[in-house]
């Protein structure tokens, strides 16, 4: 896949706060998550490494704010 030929790892979020540790995945309001992506979510999450899904800025924004602020 184009993924594998850039090196990417499938269903990893769009994007990572490194500080606290969290993940952030974008989709539009019917936007759905992919399987490679829940399985990633679901690790993430075992492991204790929150993972957001965004449909929109306002609630980005929200809680990039909060774990900002934490």
């Amino acid at each position: 896949s184009t993924l594998k030929a850039t090196g990417l790892t499938p269903g990893i979020p769009d994007m990572i706060l490194l500080k606290p540790l969290s993940g952030f995945e974008f989709k539009t309001l019917i936007g759905v998550i992919s399987p490679s992506q829940q399985k990633i979510h679901d690790t993430w999450r075992k492991a204790g490494v929150e993972v957001y899904i965004i449909r929109d800025f306002g609630s980005f924004e929200k809680i990039i704010v909060s774990l900002l602020n934490e």
